[in-house]
């Protein structure tokens, strides 16, 4: 960042512009993924507590071999995030 470049404050040379690109994903970008995040923790926490709620009542058989593992591939996402 130039502090003093013998401009007067707040006009740039067109040169000295910032491309807006360079500030990152745009905000709606950046709302989107943060909600698409939210939506995939909780599908997890979803999966991690269907299995164990399955468990704790005694119906472990009714659960598939693939909710199994997605449950526990989660359950060790939230563990060592």
């Amino acid at each position: 960042m130039v502090l003093f470049d013998g401009m007067p404050d707040g006009h740039r040379r067109p040169q000295d512009r910032v491309e807006r690109s360079d500030r990152g994903p745009p905000r709606f970008s950046r709302r989107f993924g943060y909600a698409l995040d939210l939506h995939c923790q909780w599908l997890a926490l979803g999966f991690v507590s269907y299995t164990l709620i399955r468990l704790a009542a005694g119906r472990g058989r009714e659960v598939s071999v693939l909710v199994y593992l997605l449950g526990l591939v989660f359950l060790a996402y939230f563990i060592f995030l």
